[in-house]
């Protein structure tokens, strides 16, 4: 049985593992993990896994490609200066690693051959060439998970129901941390319409607000735009006000929104949004088909559009 002493010094002796060592599999999981991140347009999240690839190997071939594509997301997300300092680094590592011209925007190959032929001169002893930067894409896929959004629209009454001009705000959040896949917003909207058609002062007046939960599903049909559609689900309550001269009546009710929804982010700071389809449905007592509608009913029905904008934080 060995000593402590010299169990010790067996520790000591042992070989470390060398710096060069193939890349482990964790790695390689991490690296095809940014990929599949890049593919679907998450690039924040693909850069996340890069740097744990980077950190998890040792091997400068696969070092090479994971900067590579590091320097391919930092250059979609408008980020020239770091894309060419993660380029130069893939280089560094293996001179051979190239883009593939018909997956990557013609900027950013060009941005990889600029950094290139900088080092190739750079060793011949010349002076670097000036910075030759990618042009950030104005409808590059947005990054960032919080929105604030205005709107302005119509609503048309179903079964009796009163529409009129309507305003809506929200203000929503992003799960995924990136300005796609599932959103959690509150929001607010006001309409305010005219019951009838009657002389002036004698048509009532009528003003509908609600506020609520909305969940949406930003699908991105291209992973290098910044255009998402998808459907969205309100739910919450509504408070309906009919007045005129002398007189008014209110009512509460449960409100819901089923609809679609059309986005585009400008320059991954400026949101534009279409909601060309949307039905409310609103649930209460007797009185709320008295003040909403041209009769008593517990159930009405209202179609709406609407089109705003809005930023992204």
């Amino acid at each position: 049985m060995l000593s402590p002493r010299l169990l010790a010094l067996a520790l000591l002796l042992a070989p470390l593992p060398a710096r060069g060592e193939p890349s482990s599999a964790p790695a390689d999981r991490l690296l095809r993990e940014a990929r599949g991140h890049y593919d679907m347009g998450r690039f924040e999240a693909s850069l996340r896994s890069l740097e744990l690839a980077e950190r998890a190997s040792g091997d400068e071939a696969f070092l090479a490609q994971v900067r590579l594509q590091r320097g391919v997301s930092l250059a979609i997300l408008g980020k020239p200066a770091e894309a060419r300092q993660a380029f130069a680094l893939a280089l560094r590592s293996d001179p051979s690693v190239s883009l593939d011209r018909g997956r990557v925007k013609p900027a950013i190959v060009g941005l990889l051959e600029a950094v290139r032929a900088e080092q190739g001169r750079g060793a011949r002893g010349a002076a670097p060439a000036a910075e030759v930067a990618p042009e950030a894409s104005v409808v590059r896929p947005g990054t960032r998970p919080f929105a604030a959004a205005l709107a302005v629209g119509g609503a048309a009454g179903l079964r009796g129901a009163v529409g009129g001009f309507a305003l809506s705000q929200e203000l929503g959040y992003h799960v995924s941390r990136s300005a796609r896949g599932l959103a959690i917003a509150l929001a607010a909207s006001e309409s305010f319409g005219q019951k009838g058609d009657g002389p002036a002062g004698t048509a009532p007046r009528v003003s509908l607000y609600l506020v609520g939960a909305k969940l949406a599903w930003d699908l991105q049909p291209s992973a290098r735009a910044s255009f998402y559609l998808g459907p969205l689900v309100q739910v919450g309550l509504a408070y309906a006000l009919s007045a005129v001269v002398g007189a008014s009546e209110s009512a509460l009710a449960l409100a819901a929104r089923v609809g679609l929804e059309a986005k585009l982010i400008l320059e991954d700071r400026f949101l534009l949004c279409l909601r060309p389809l949307g039905l409310d449905l609103l649930v209460g007592g007797e009185s709320l088909g008295r003040v909403l509608g041209e009769s008593a009913g517990t159930v009405l029905l209202r179609l709406d559009v609407a089109v705003g904008a809005g930023v992204i934080f």
